[in-house]
């Protein structure tokens, strides 16, 4: 499509959106009601930059998301007899929508041997590789490509049901003793479990706070843990899993983290992750594409939801600890923006040229909760409850092979007719 007759698509597309905002918003609660605005200004303005840059053209791109049913935080609950069954169902229903890869997390220290030991069951760690061995052949043999993310693990409900405790095994660990379990525990993943796509940290902040290393606040010394990575898999004789690594678009010093990086030979590339819109961190999102492509290096952007946060909860909602801002993408009244939000970031992906995308909170592909039905619950309910309710909703939704708007619109976006044809309407 020549770009004047793009643009003139795009203006009446932006006008049904208009109007389709507008019957959205009479629906969102009062509270939310300055949220919603916010959030939908903040997008308008990056589609504009987005739109000023973009030729039409649509790149290659792995897009994908998140295999929820298989994510490490829930510890032992994947060692289950019913676990792979659910790996199974999900992939089935995200293959359906026509996604091109999944991703999972492995986080440390779940596949670190003296931290199962120390947590009673050393031969846990036999039994987890095998899991995530036999999720890479379930999701191969759906043509689908797997990503792991190895990360830190995460407290709290997010990892309720696991039967570990990471948080009381971190302040255990000397810089150096971490250092050398997660690079074991990296050697692991690409040497036994072998996914497509390996990254191996993206969130230094994040890992900081969850584990205490102050090293990892520091650009140079967290590239220098992922150079180790590198060099240690490379040594291990494993040359076909690409590693990536890098940074969350709203930390300040994003650019130096991701200039270290870039210096590393044999890194593959660079991995984005994309929540708060706030500020100028979409805007921040393309510049750190820019940065990386200049470099040499491939981009992904391999998680990313709209978080739905004022600019004065930045401060105050921790989100790595308190569910709250989780609790908020719950309910259906944000459906609308969750779409639009998407429909930016594949516009984004092809703008950057990046090679894989994978959103977030897929559950909300399946199933959201009904705010009115919850607010009006007596006693009130808890942000934990609420986040407890969604992953009940999108469990049955699974089973029962019901997909929301925000799939539709995903699989819409992503351009799998053939199979968004299977999906049906329910």
């Amino acid at each position: 499509m020549r770009r004047a007759s793009w643009g003139l698509a795009s203006s009446a597309v932006a006008s049904i959106a208009s109007c389709l905002a507008a019957a959205a918003l009479a629906q969102v609660p009062t509270e939310y009601v300055d949220l919603y605005h916010f959030l939908d200004e903040k997008m308008t303005g990056f589609d504009r930059t987005l739109e000023a840059r973009w030729d039409g053209r649509r790149p290659p791109v792995n897009f994908g998301g998140e295999l929820l049913t298989a994510n490490g935080n829930r510890g032992r609950a994947l060692l289950t007899t019913r676990a792979l069954a659910g790996v199974r169902l999900e992939l089935d229903r995200l293959r359906a929508l026509g996604l091109d890869s999944v991703t999972i997390a492995i986080p440390f220290p779940l596949l670190d041997p003296a931290f199962l030991e120390w947590s009673g069951d050393p031969a846990d760690f036999r039994s987890f590789v095998a899991f995530f061995s036999t999720v890479v052949a379930e999701t191969h043999a759906r043509g689908m490509k797997l990503v792991v993310e190895n990360g830190a693990m995460f407290p709290g409900i997010y990892s309720a049901g696991s039967g570990l405790d990471a948080a009381s095994y971190y302040p255990m660990l000397s810089a150096s003793q971490y250092i050398a379990a997660r690079t074991a525990q990296v050697v692991t993943i690409a040497g036994e479990i072998h996914p497509d796509l390996l990254n191996v940290g993206s969130e230094p902040d994040t890992e900081h706070r969850l584990t205490g290393q102050a090293f990892l606040g520091l650009p140079g010394s967290f590239a220098g843990m992922v150079r180790g990575f590198v060099t240690q898999v490379a040594a291990a004789g494993v040359t076909d899993v690409p590693i990536v690594a890098g940074s969350g678009s709203w930390m300040h010093d994003a650019s130096a983290y991701v200039d270290a990086l870039c210096d590393i030979p044999g890194l593959w590339g660079i991995d984005l992750h994309l929540y708060p819109v706030n500020y100028d961190f979409l805007d921040r999102t393309l510049d750190l594409a820019d940065l990386a492509r200049a470099h040499g290096k491939h981009v992904v952007l391999l998680e990313t939801w709209l978080q739905k946060e004022r600019d004065s909860e930045l401060a105050q909602i921790d989100p790595a600890f308190d569910p709250t801002l989780y609790a908020r993408d719950a309910f259906s009244f944000w459906a609308p923006l969750d779409q639009r939000f998407l429909a930016i970031v594949v516009k984004l992906a092809y703008v950057a040229q990046m090679e894989f995308v994978s959103p977030f909170w897929t559950r909300y592909f399946f199933a959201y909760l009904d705010y009115d039905q919850v607010s009006n619950a007596s006693p009130p309910l808890t942000v934990e409850q609420i986040v407890s309710l969604a992953t009940a909703a999108h469990a049955q939704a699974l089973v029962d092979g019901r997909f929301t708007e925000t799939a539709r619109s995903y699989s819409q976006l992503i351009g799998e007719p053939r199979l968004r044809n299977r999906i049906g309407r329910r």
